[in-house]
């Protein structure tokens, strides 16, 4: 029985769980298991926006209410940042993104399903972590985003023929406009809702961790998987590894129940939890040597007080014979007066 455990060390507080039993007998394994496709998507966004990251904030199965509604992910920016993405260069304040499965559809009931968890959050405005409601007065505050694998062209006819003009802004990646707007407003300076179509498929080959999330596993998947672990900017190096196994959940599981290689896949969580271990071993020796670092310090700080305890002895001490000794002048002083006055007599 092999498992495979990866805690979310960035904002998706998860722990992913992968059982395959008789990884080594592929006729053992369970096919009917159903492969949880959301949280390789969800590491993926954060990899692949991964240079702004102080300025995303991520929201995974976001909560519109106390009621269990929730948003595949919100991605909500800071106001100044630019960026230079092409699936994200549209984002606004608040970005609401829907990710479908390979094989889930993706058609008109999901676009209303997603447009009425549009109309809730409008309505009811974004929470933050400390409770404060933030309220949208306008659609220009907000993109949605529909990602899938395959080009969703029955969502895509929808649109047009509800009077969305579409623009394919760059390969995989089709915008719409309400046409109305576009009239007066022009796209430089068009003011309300843009909806995103992202085919996962055609996006450039840049989108490495996004174009992975199909139902096939390549060598260049797993030398791509196997690079990125020994990469290090700024994420850090343990948290990396952590979001790339997320892949590892998907990519042995779908590996398995395709009749692939269990062992290479295997060997390759091994590794990842390898690496992880020895970065949790690293930074255990750097807290150690940091602490030893400190206790030098302290220990010469306390040898320095004892030095200064010391003199100030020496100088009290000093002091207190010099006392002694203006005392024994004074006393002499006036016995010299008195003799003084008797010789005067």
């Amino acid at each position: 029985m092999c498992y495979l455990h990866f805690h979310r060390a960035l904002n998706l507080k998860k722990e992913v769980t992968i059982t395959i039993d008789n990884a080594n007998d592929n006729s053992n394994i369970q096919k009917s298991k159903k492969l949880n496709w959301h949280i390789p998507f969800y590491s993926s966004l954060e990899l692949e926006l991964n240079d702004y990251l102080d300025d995303l904030e991520f929201k995974p199965e976001y909560m519109l209410n106390n009621e269990p509604i929730r948003i595949d992910m919100l991605i909500k920016k800071n106001k100044d940042i630019k960026i230079d993405l092409s699936i994200s260069e549209i984002f606004k304040q608040f970005n609401i993104i829907e990710f479908k499965s390979p094989d889930a559809h993706l058609g008109i009931n999901e676009y209303h399903k997603v447009m009425g968890y549009y109309n809730l959050f409008m309505s009811y405005g974004f929470v933050t972590n400390s409770g404060k409601s933030i309220k949208i007065t306008s659609p220009n505050d907000v993109t949605i985003s529909f990602v899938r694998y395959r080009k969703p062209k029955v969502l895509i006819n929808h649109l047009i023929n509800n009077g969305y003009t579409m623009v394919n802004a760059h390969p995989g990646i089709y915008r719409f406009y309400e046409s109305y707007r576009l009239k007066d407003d022009g796209y430089d300076t068009y003011n309300g809702l843009i909806i995103q179509v992202i085919e996962l498929k055609e996006l450039s080959e840049d989108y490495k961790w996004l174009k992975m999330l199909s139902k096939n596993v390549t060598q260049d998947a797993l030398d791509t998987i196997d690079k990125e672990t020994e990469l290090s900017d700024n994420i850090s190096k343990t948290n990396r590894i952590v979001s790339v196994g997320a892949f590892v959940e998907r990519i042995v599981c779908r590996n398995a129940l395709d009749g692939g290689d269990a062992m290479n896949m295997t060997e390759l969580r091994e590794h990842l939890i390898n690496l992880q271990k020895e970065e949790i071993a690293k930074k255990d020796k750097e807290i150690a040597e940091k602490d030893s670092a400190i206790a030098e310090k302290d220990s010469a700080l306390a040898k320095k007080d004892s030095a200064i305890a010391e003199k100030d002895n020496a100088i009290a001490e000093k002091d207190s014979a010099i006392a002694e000794k203006d005392e024994e002048i004074r006393k002499l002083k006036e016995q010299l007066k008195k003799y003084t006055k008797i010789a005067a007599l």
